[in-house]
């Protein structure tokens, strides 16, 4: 399956939060861009989020209720808080991943070497 972008897949949430897209552009002036900085999401305003920060918003959000709400909720989030908190959140995760990939079993090394002896043993009565 192929993966979705990032603008689509902001698109998708805004659909299911009740914000449709382009089709009924005429009923909801809500779209989405890529900009270098994070995703522009501009309907009654014009707002510059990094995509992280978004998709935690977006997550947030109930089913249907609507482009007001979206708004009203970015307007009561500190944003900059919310990044911190996504900030150490991926970094809590990249600890994990790095604890565990050190923590997998590497052959003992005392268990190497007595193979190696045991065949070198066999070799010499040969």
């Amino acid at each position: 399956m192929r993966p979705i972008s990032k603008i689509q897949f902001i698109r998708n949430e805004f659909i299911r939060i009740g914000c449709p897209d382009h089709p009924d552009v005429l009923a909801y002036r809500l779209s989405v861009s890529w900009d270098f900085s994070g995703i522009c999401v501009w309907g009654k305003r014009v707002q510059t989020i990094d995509f992280d920060i978004l998709v935690e918003l977006l997550k947030s959000i109930p089913n249907n209720v609507g482009e007001e709400y979206f708004w009203e909720i970015v307007q009561n989030t500190d944003l900059a808080n919310l990044g911190k908190l996504i900030d150490l959140k991926n970094e809590k995760k990249l600890m994990r991943l790095l604890k565990k990939s050190e923590s997998k079993k590497k052959p003992k090394l005392s268990r190497r070497i007595s193979k190696t002896h045991a065949h070198k043993k066999k070799s010499k009565t040969i």
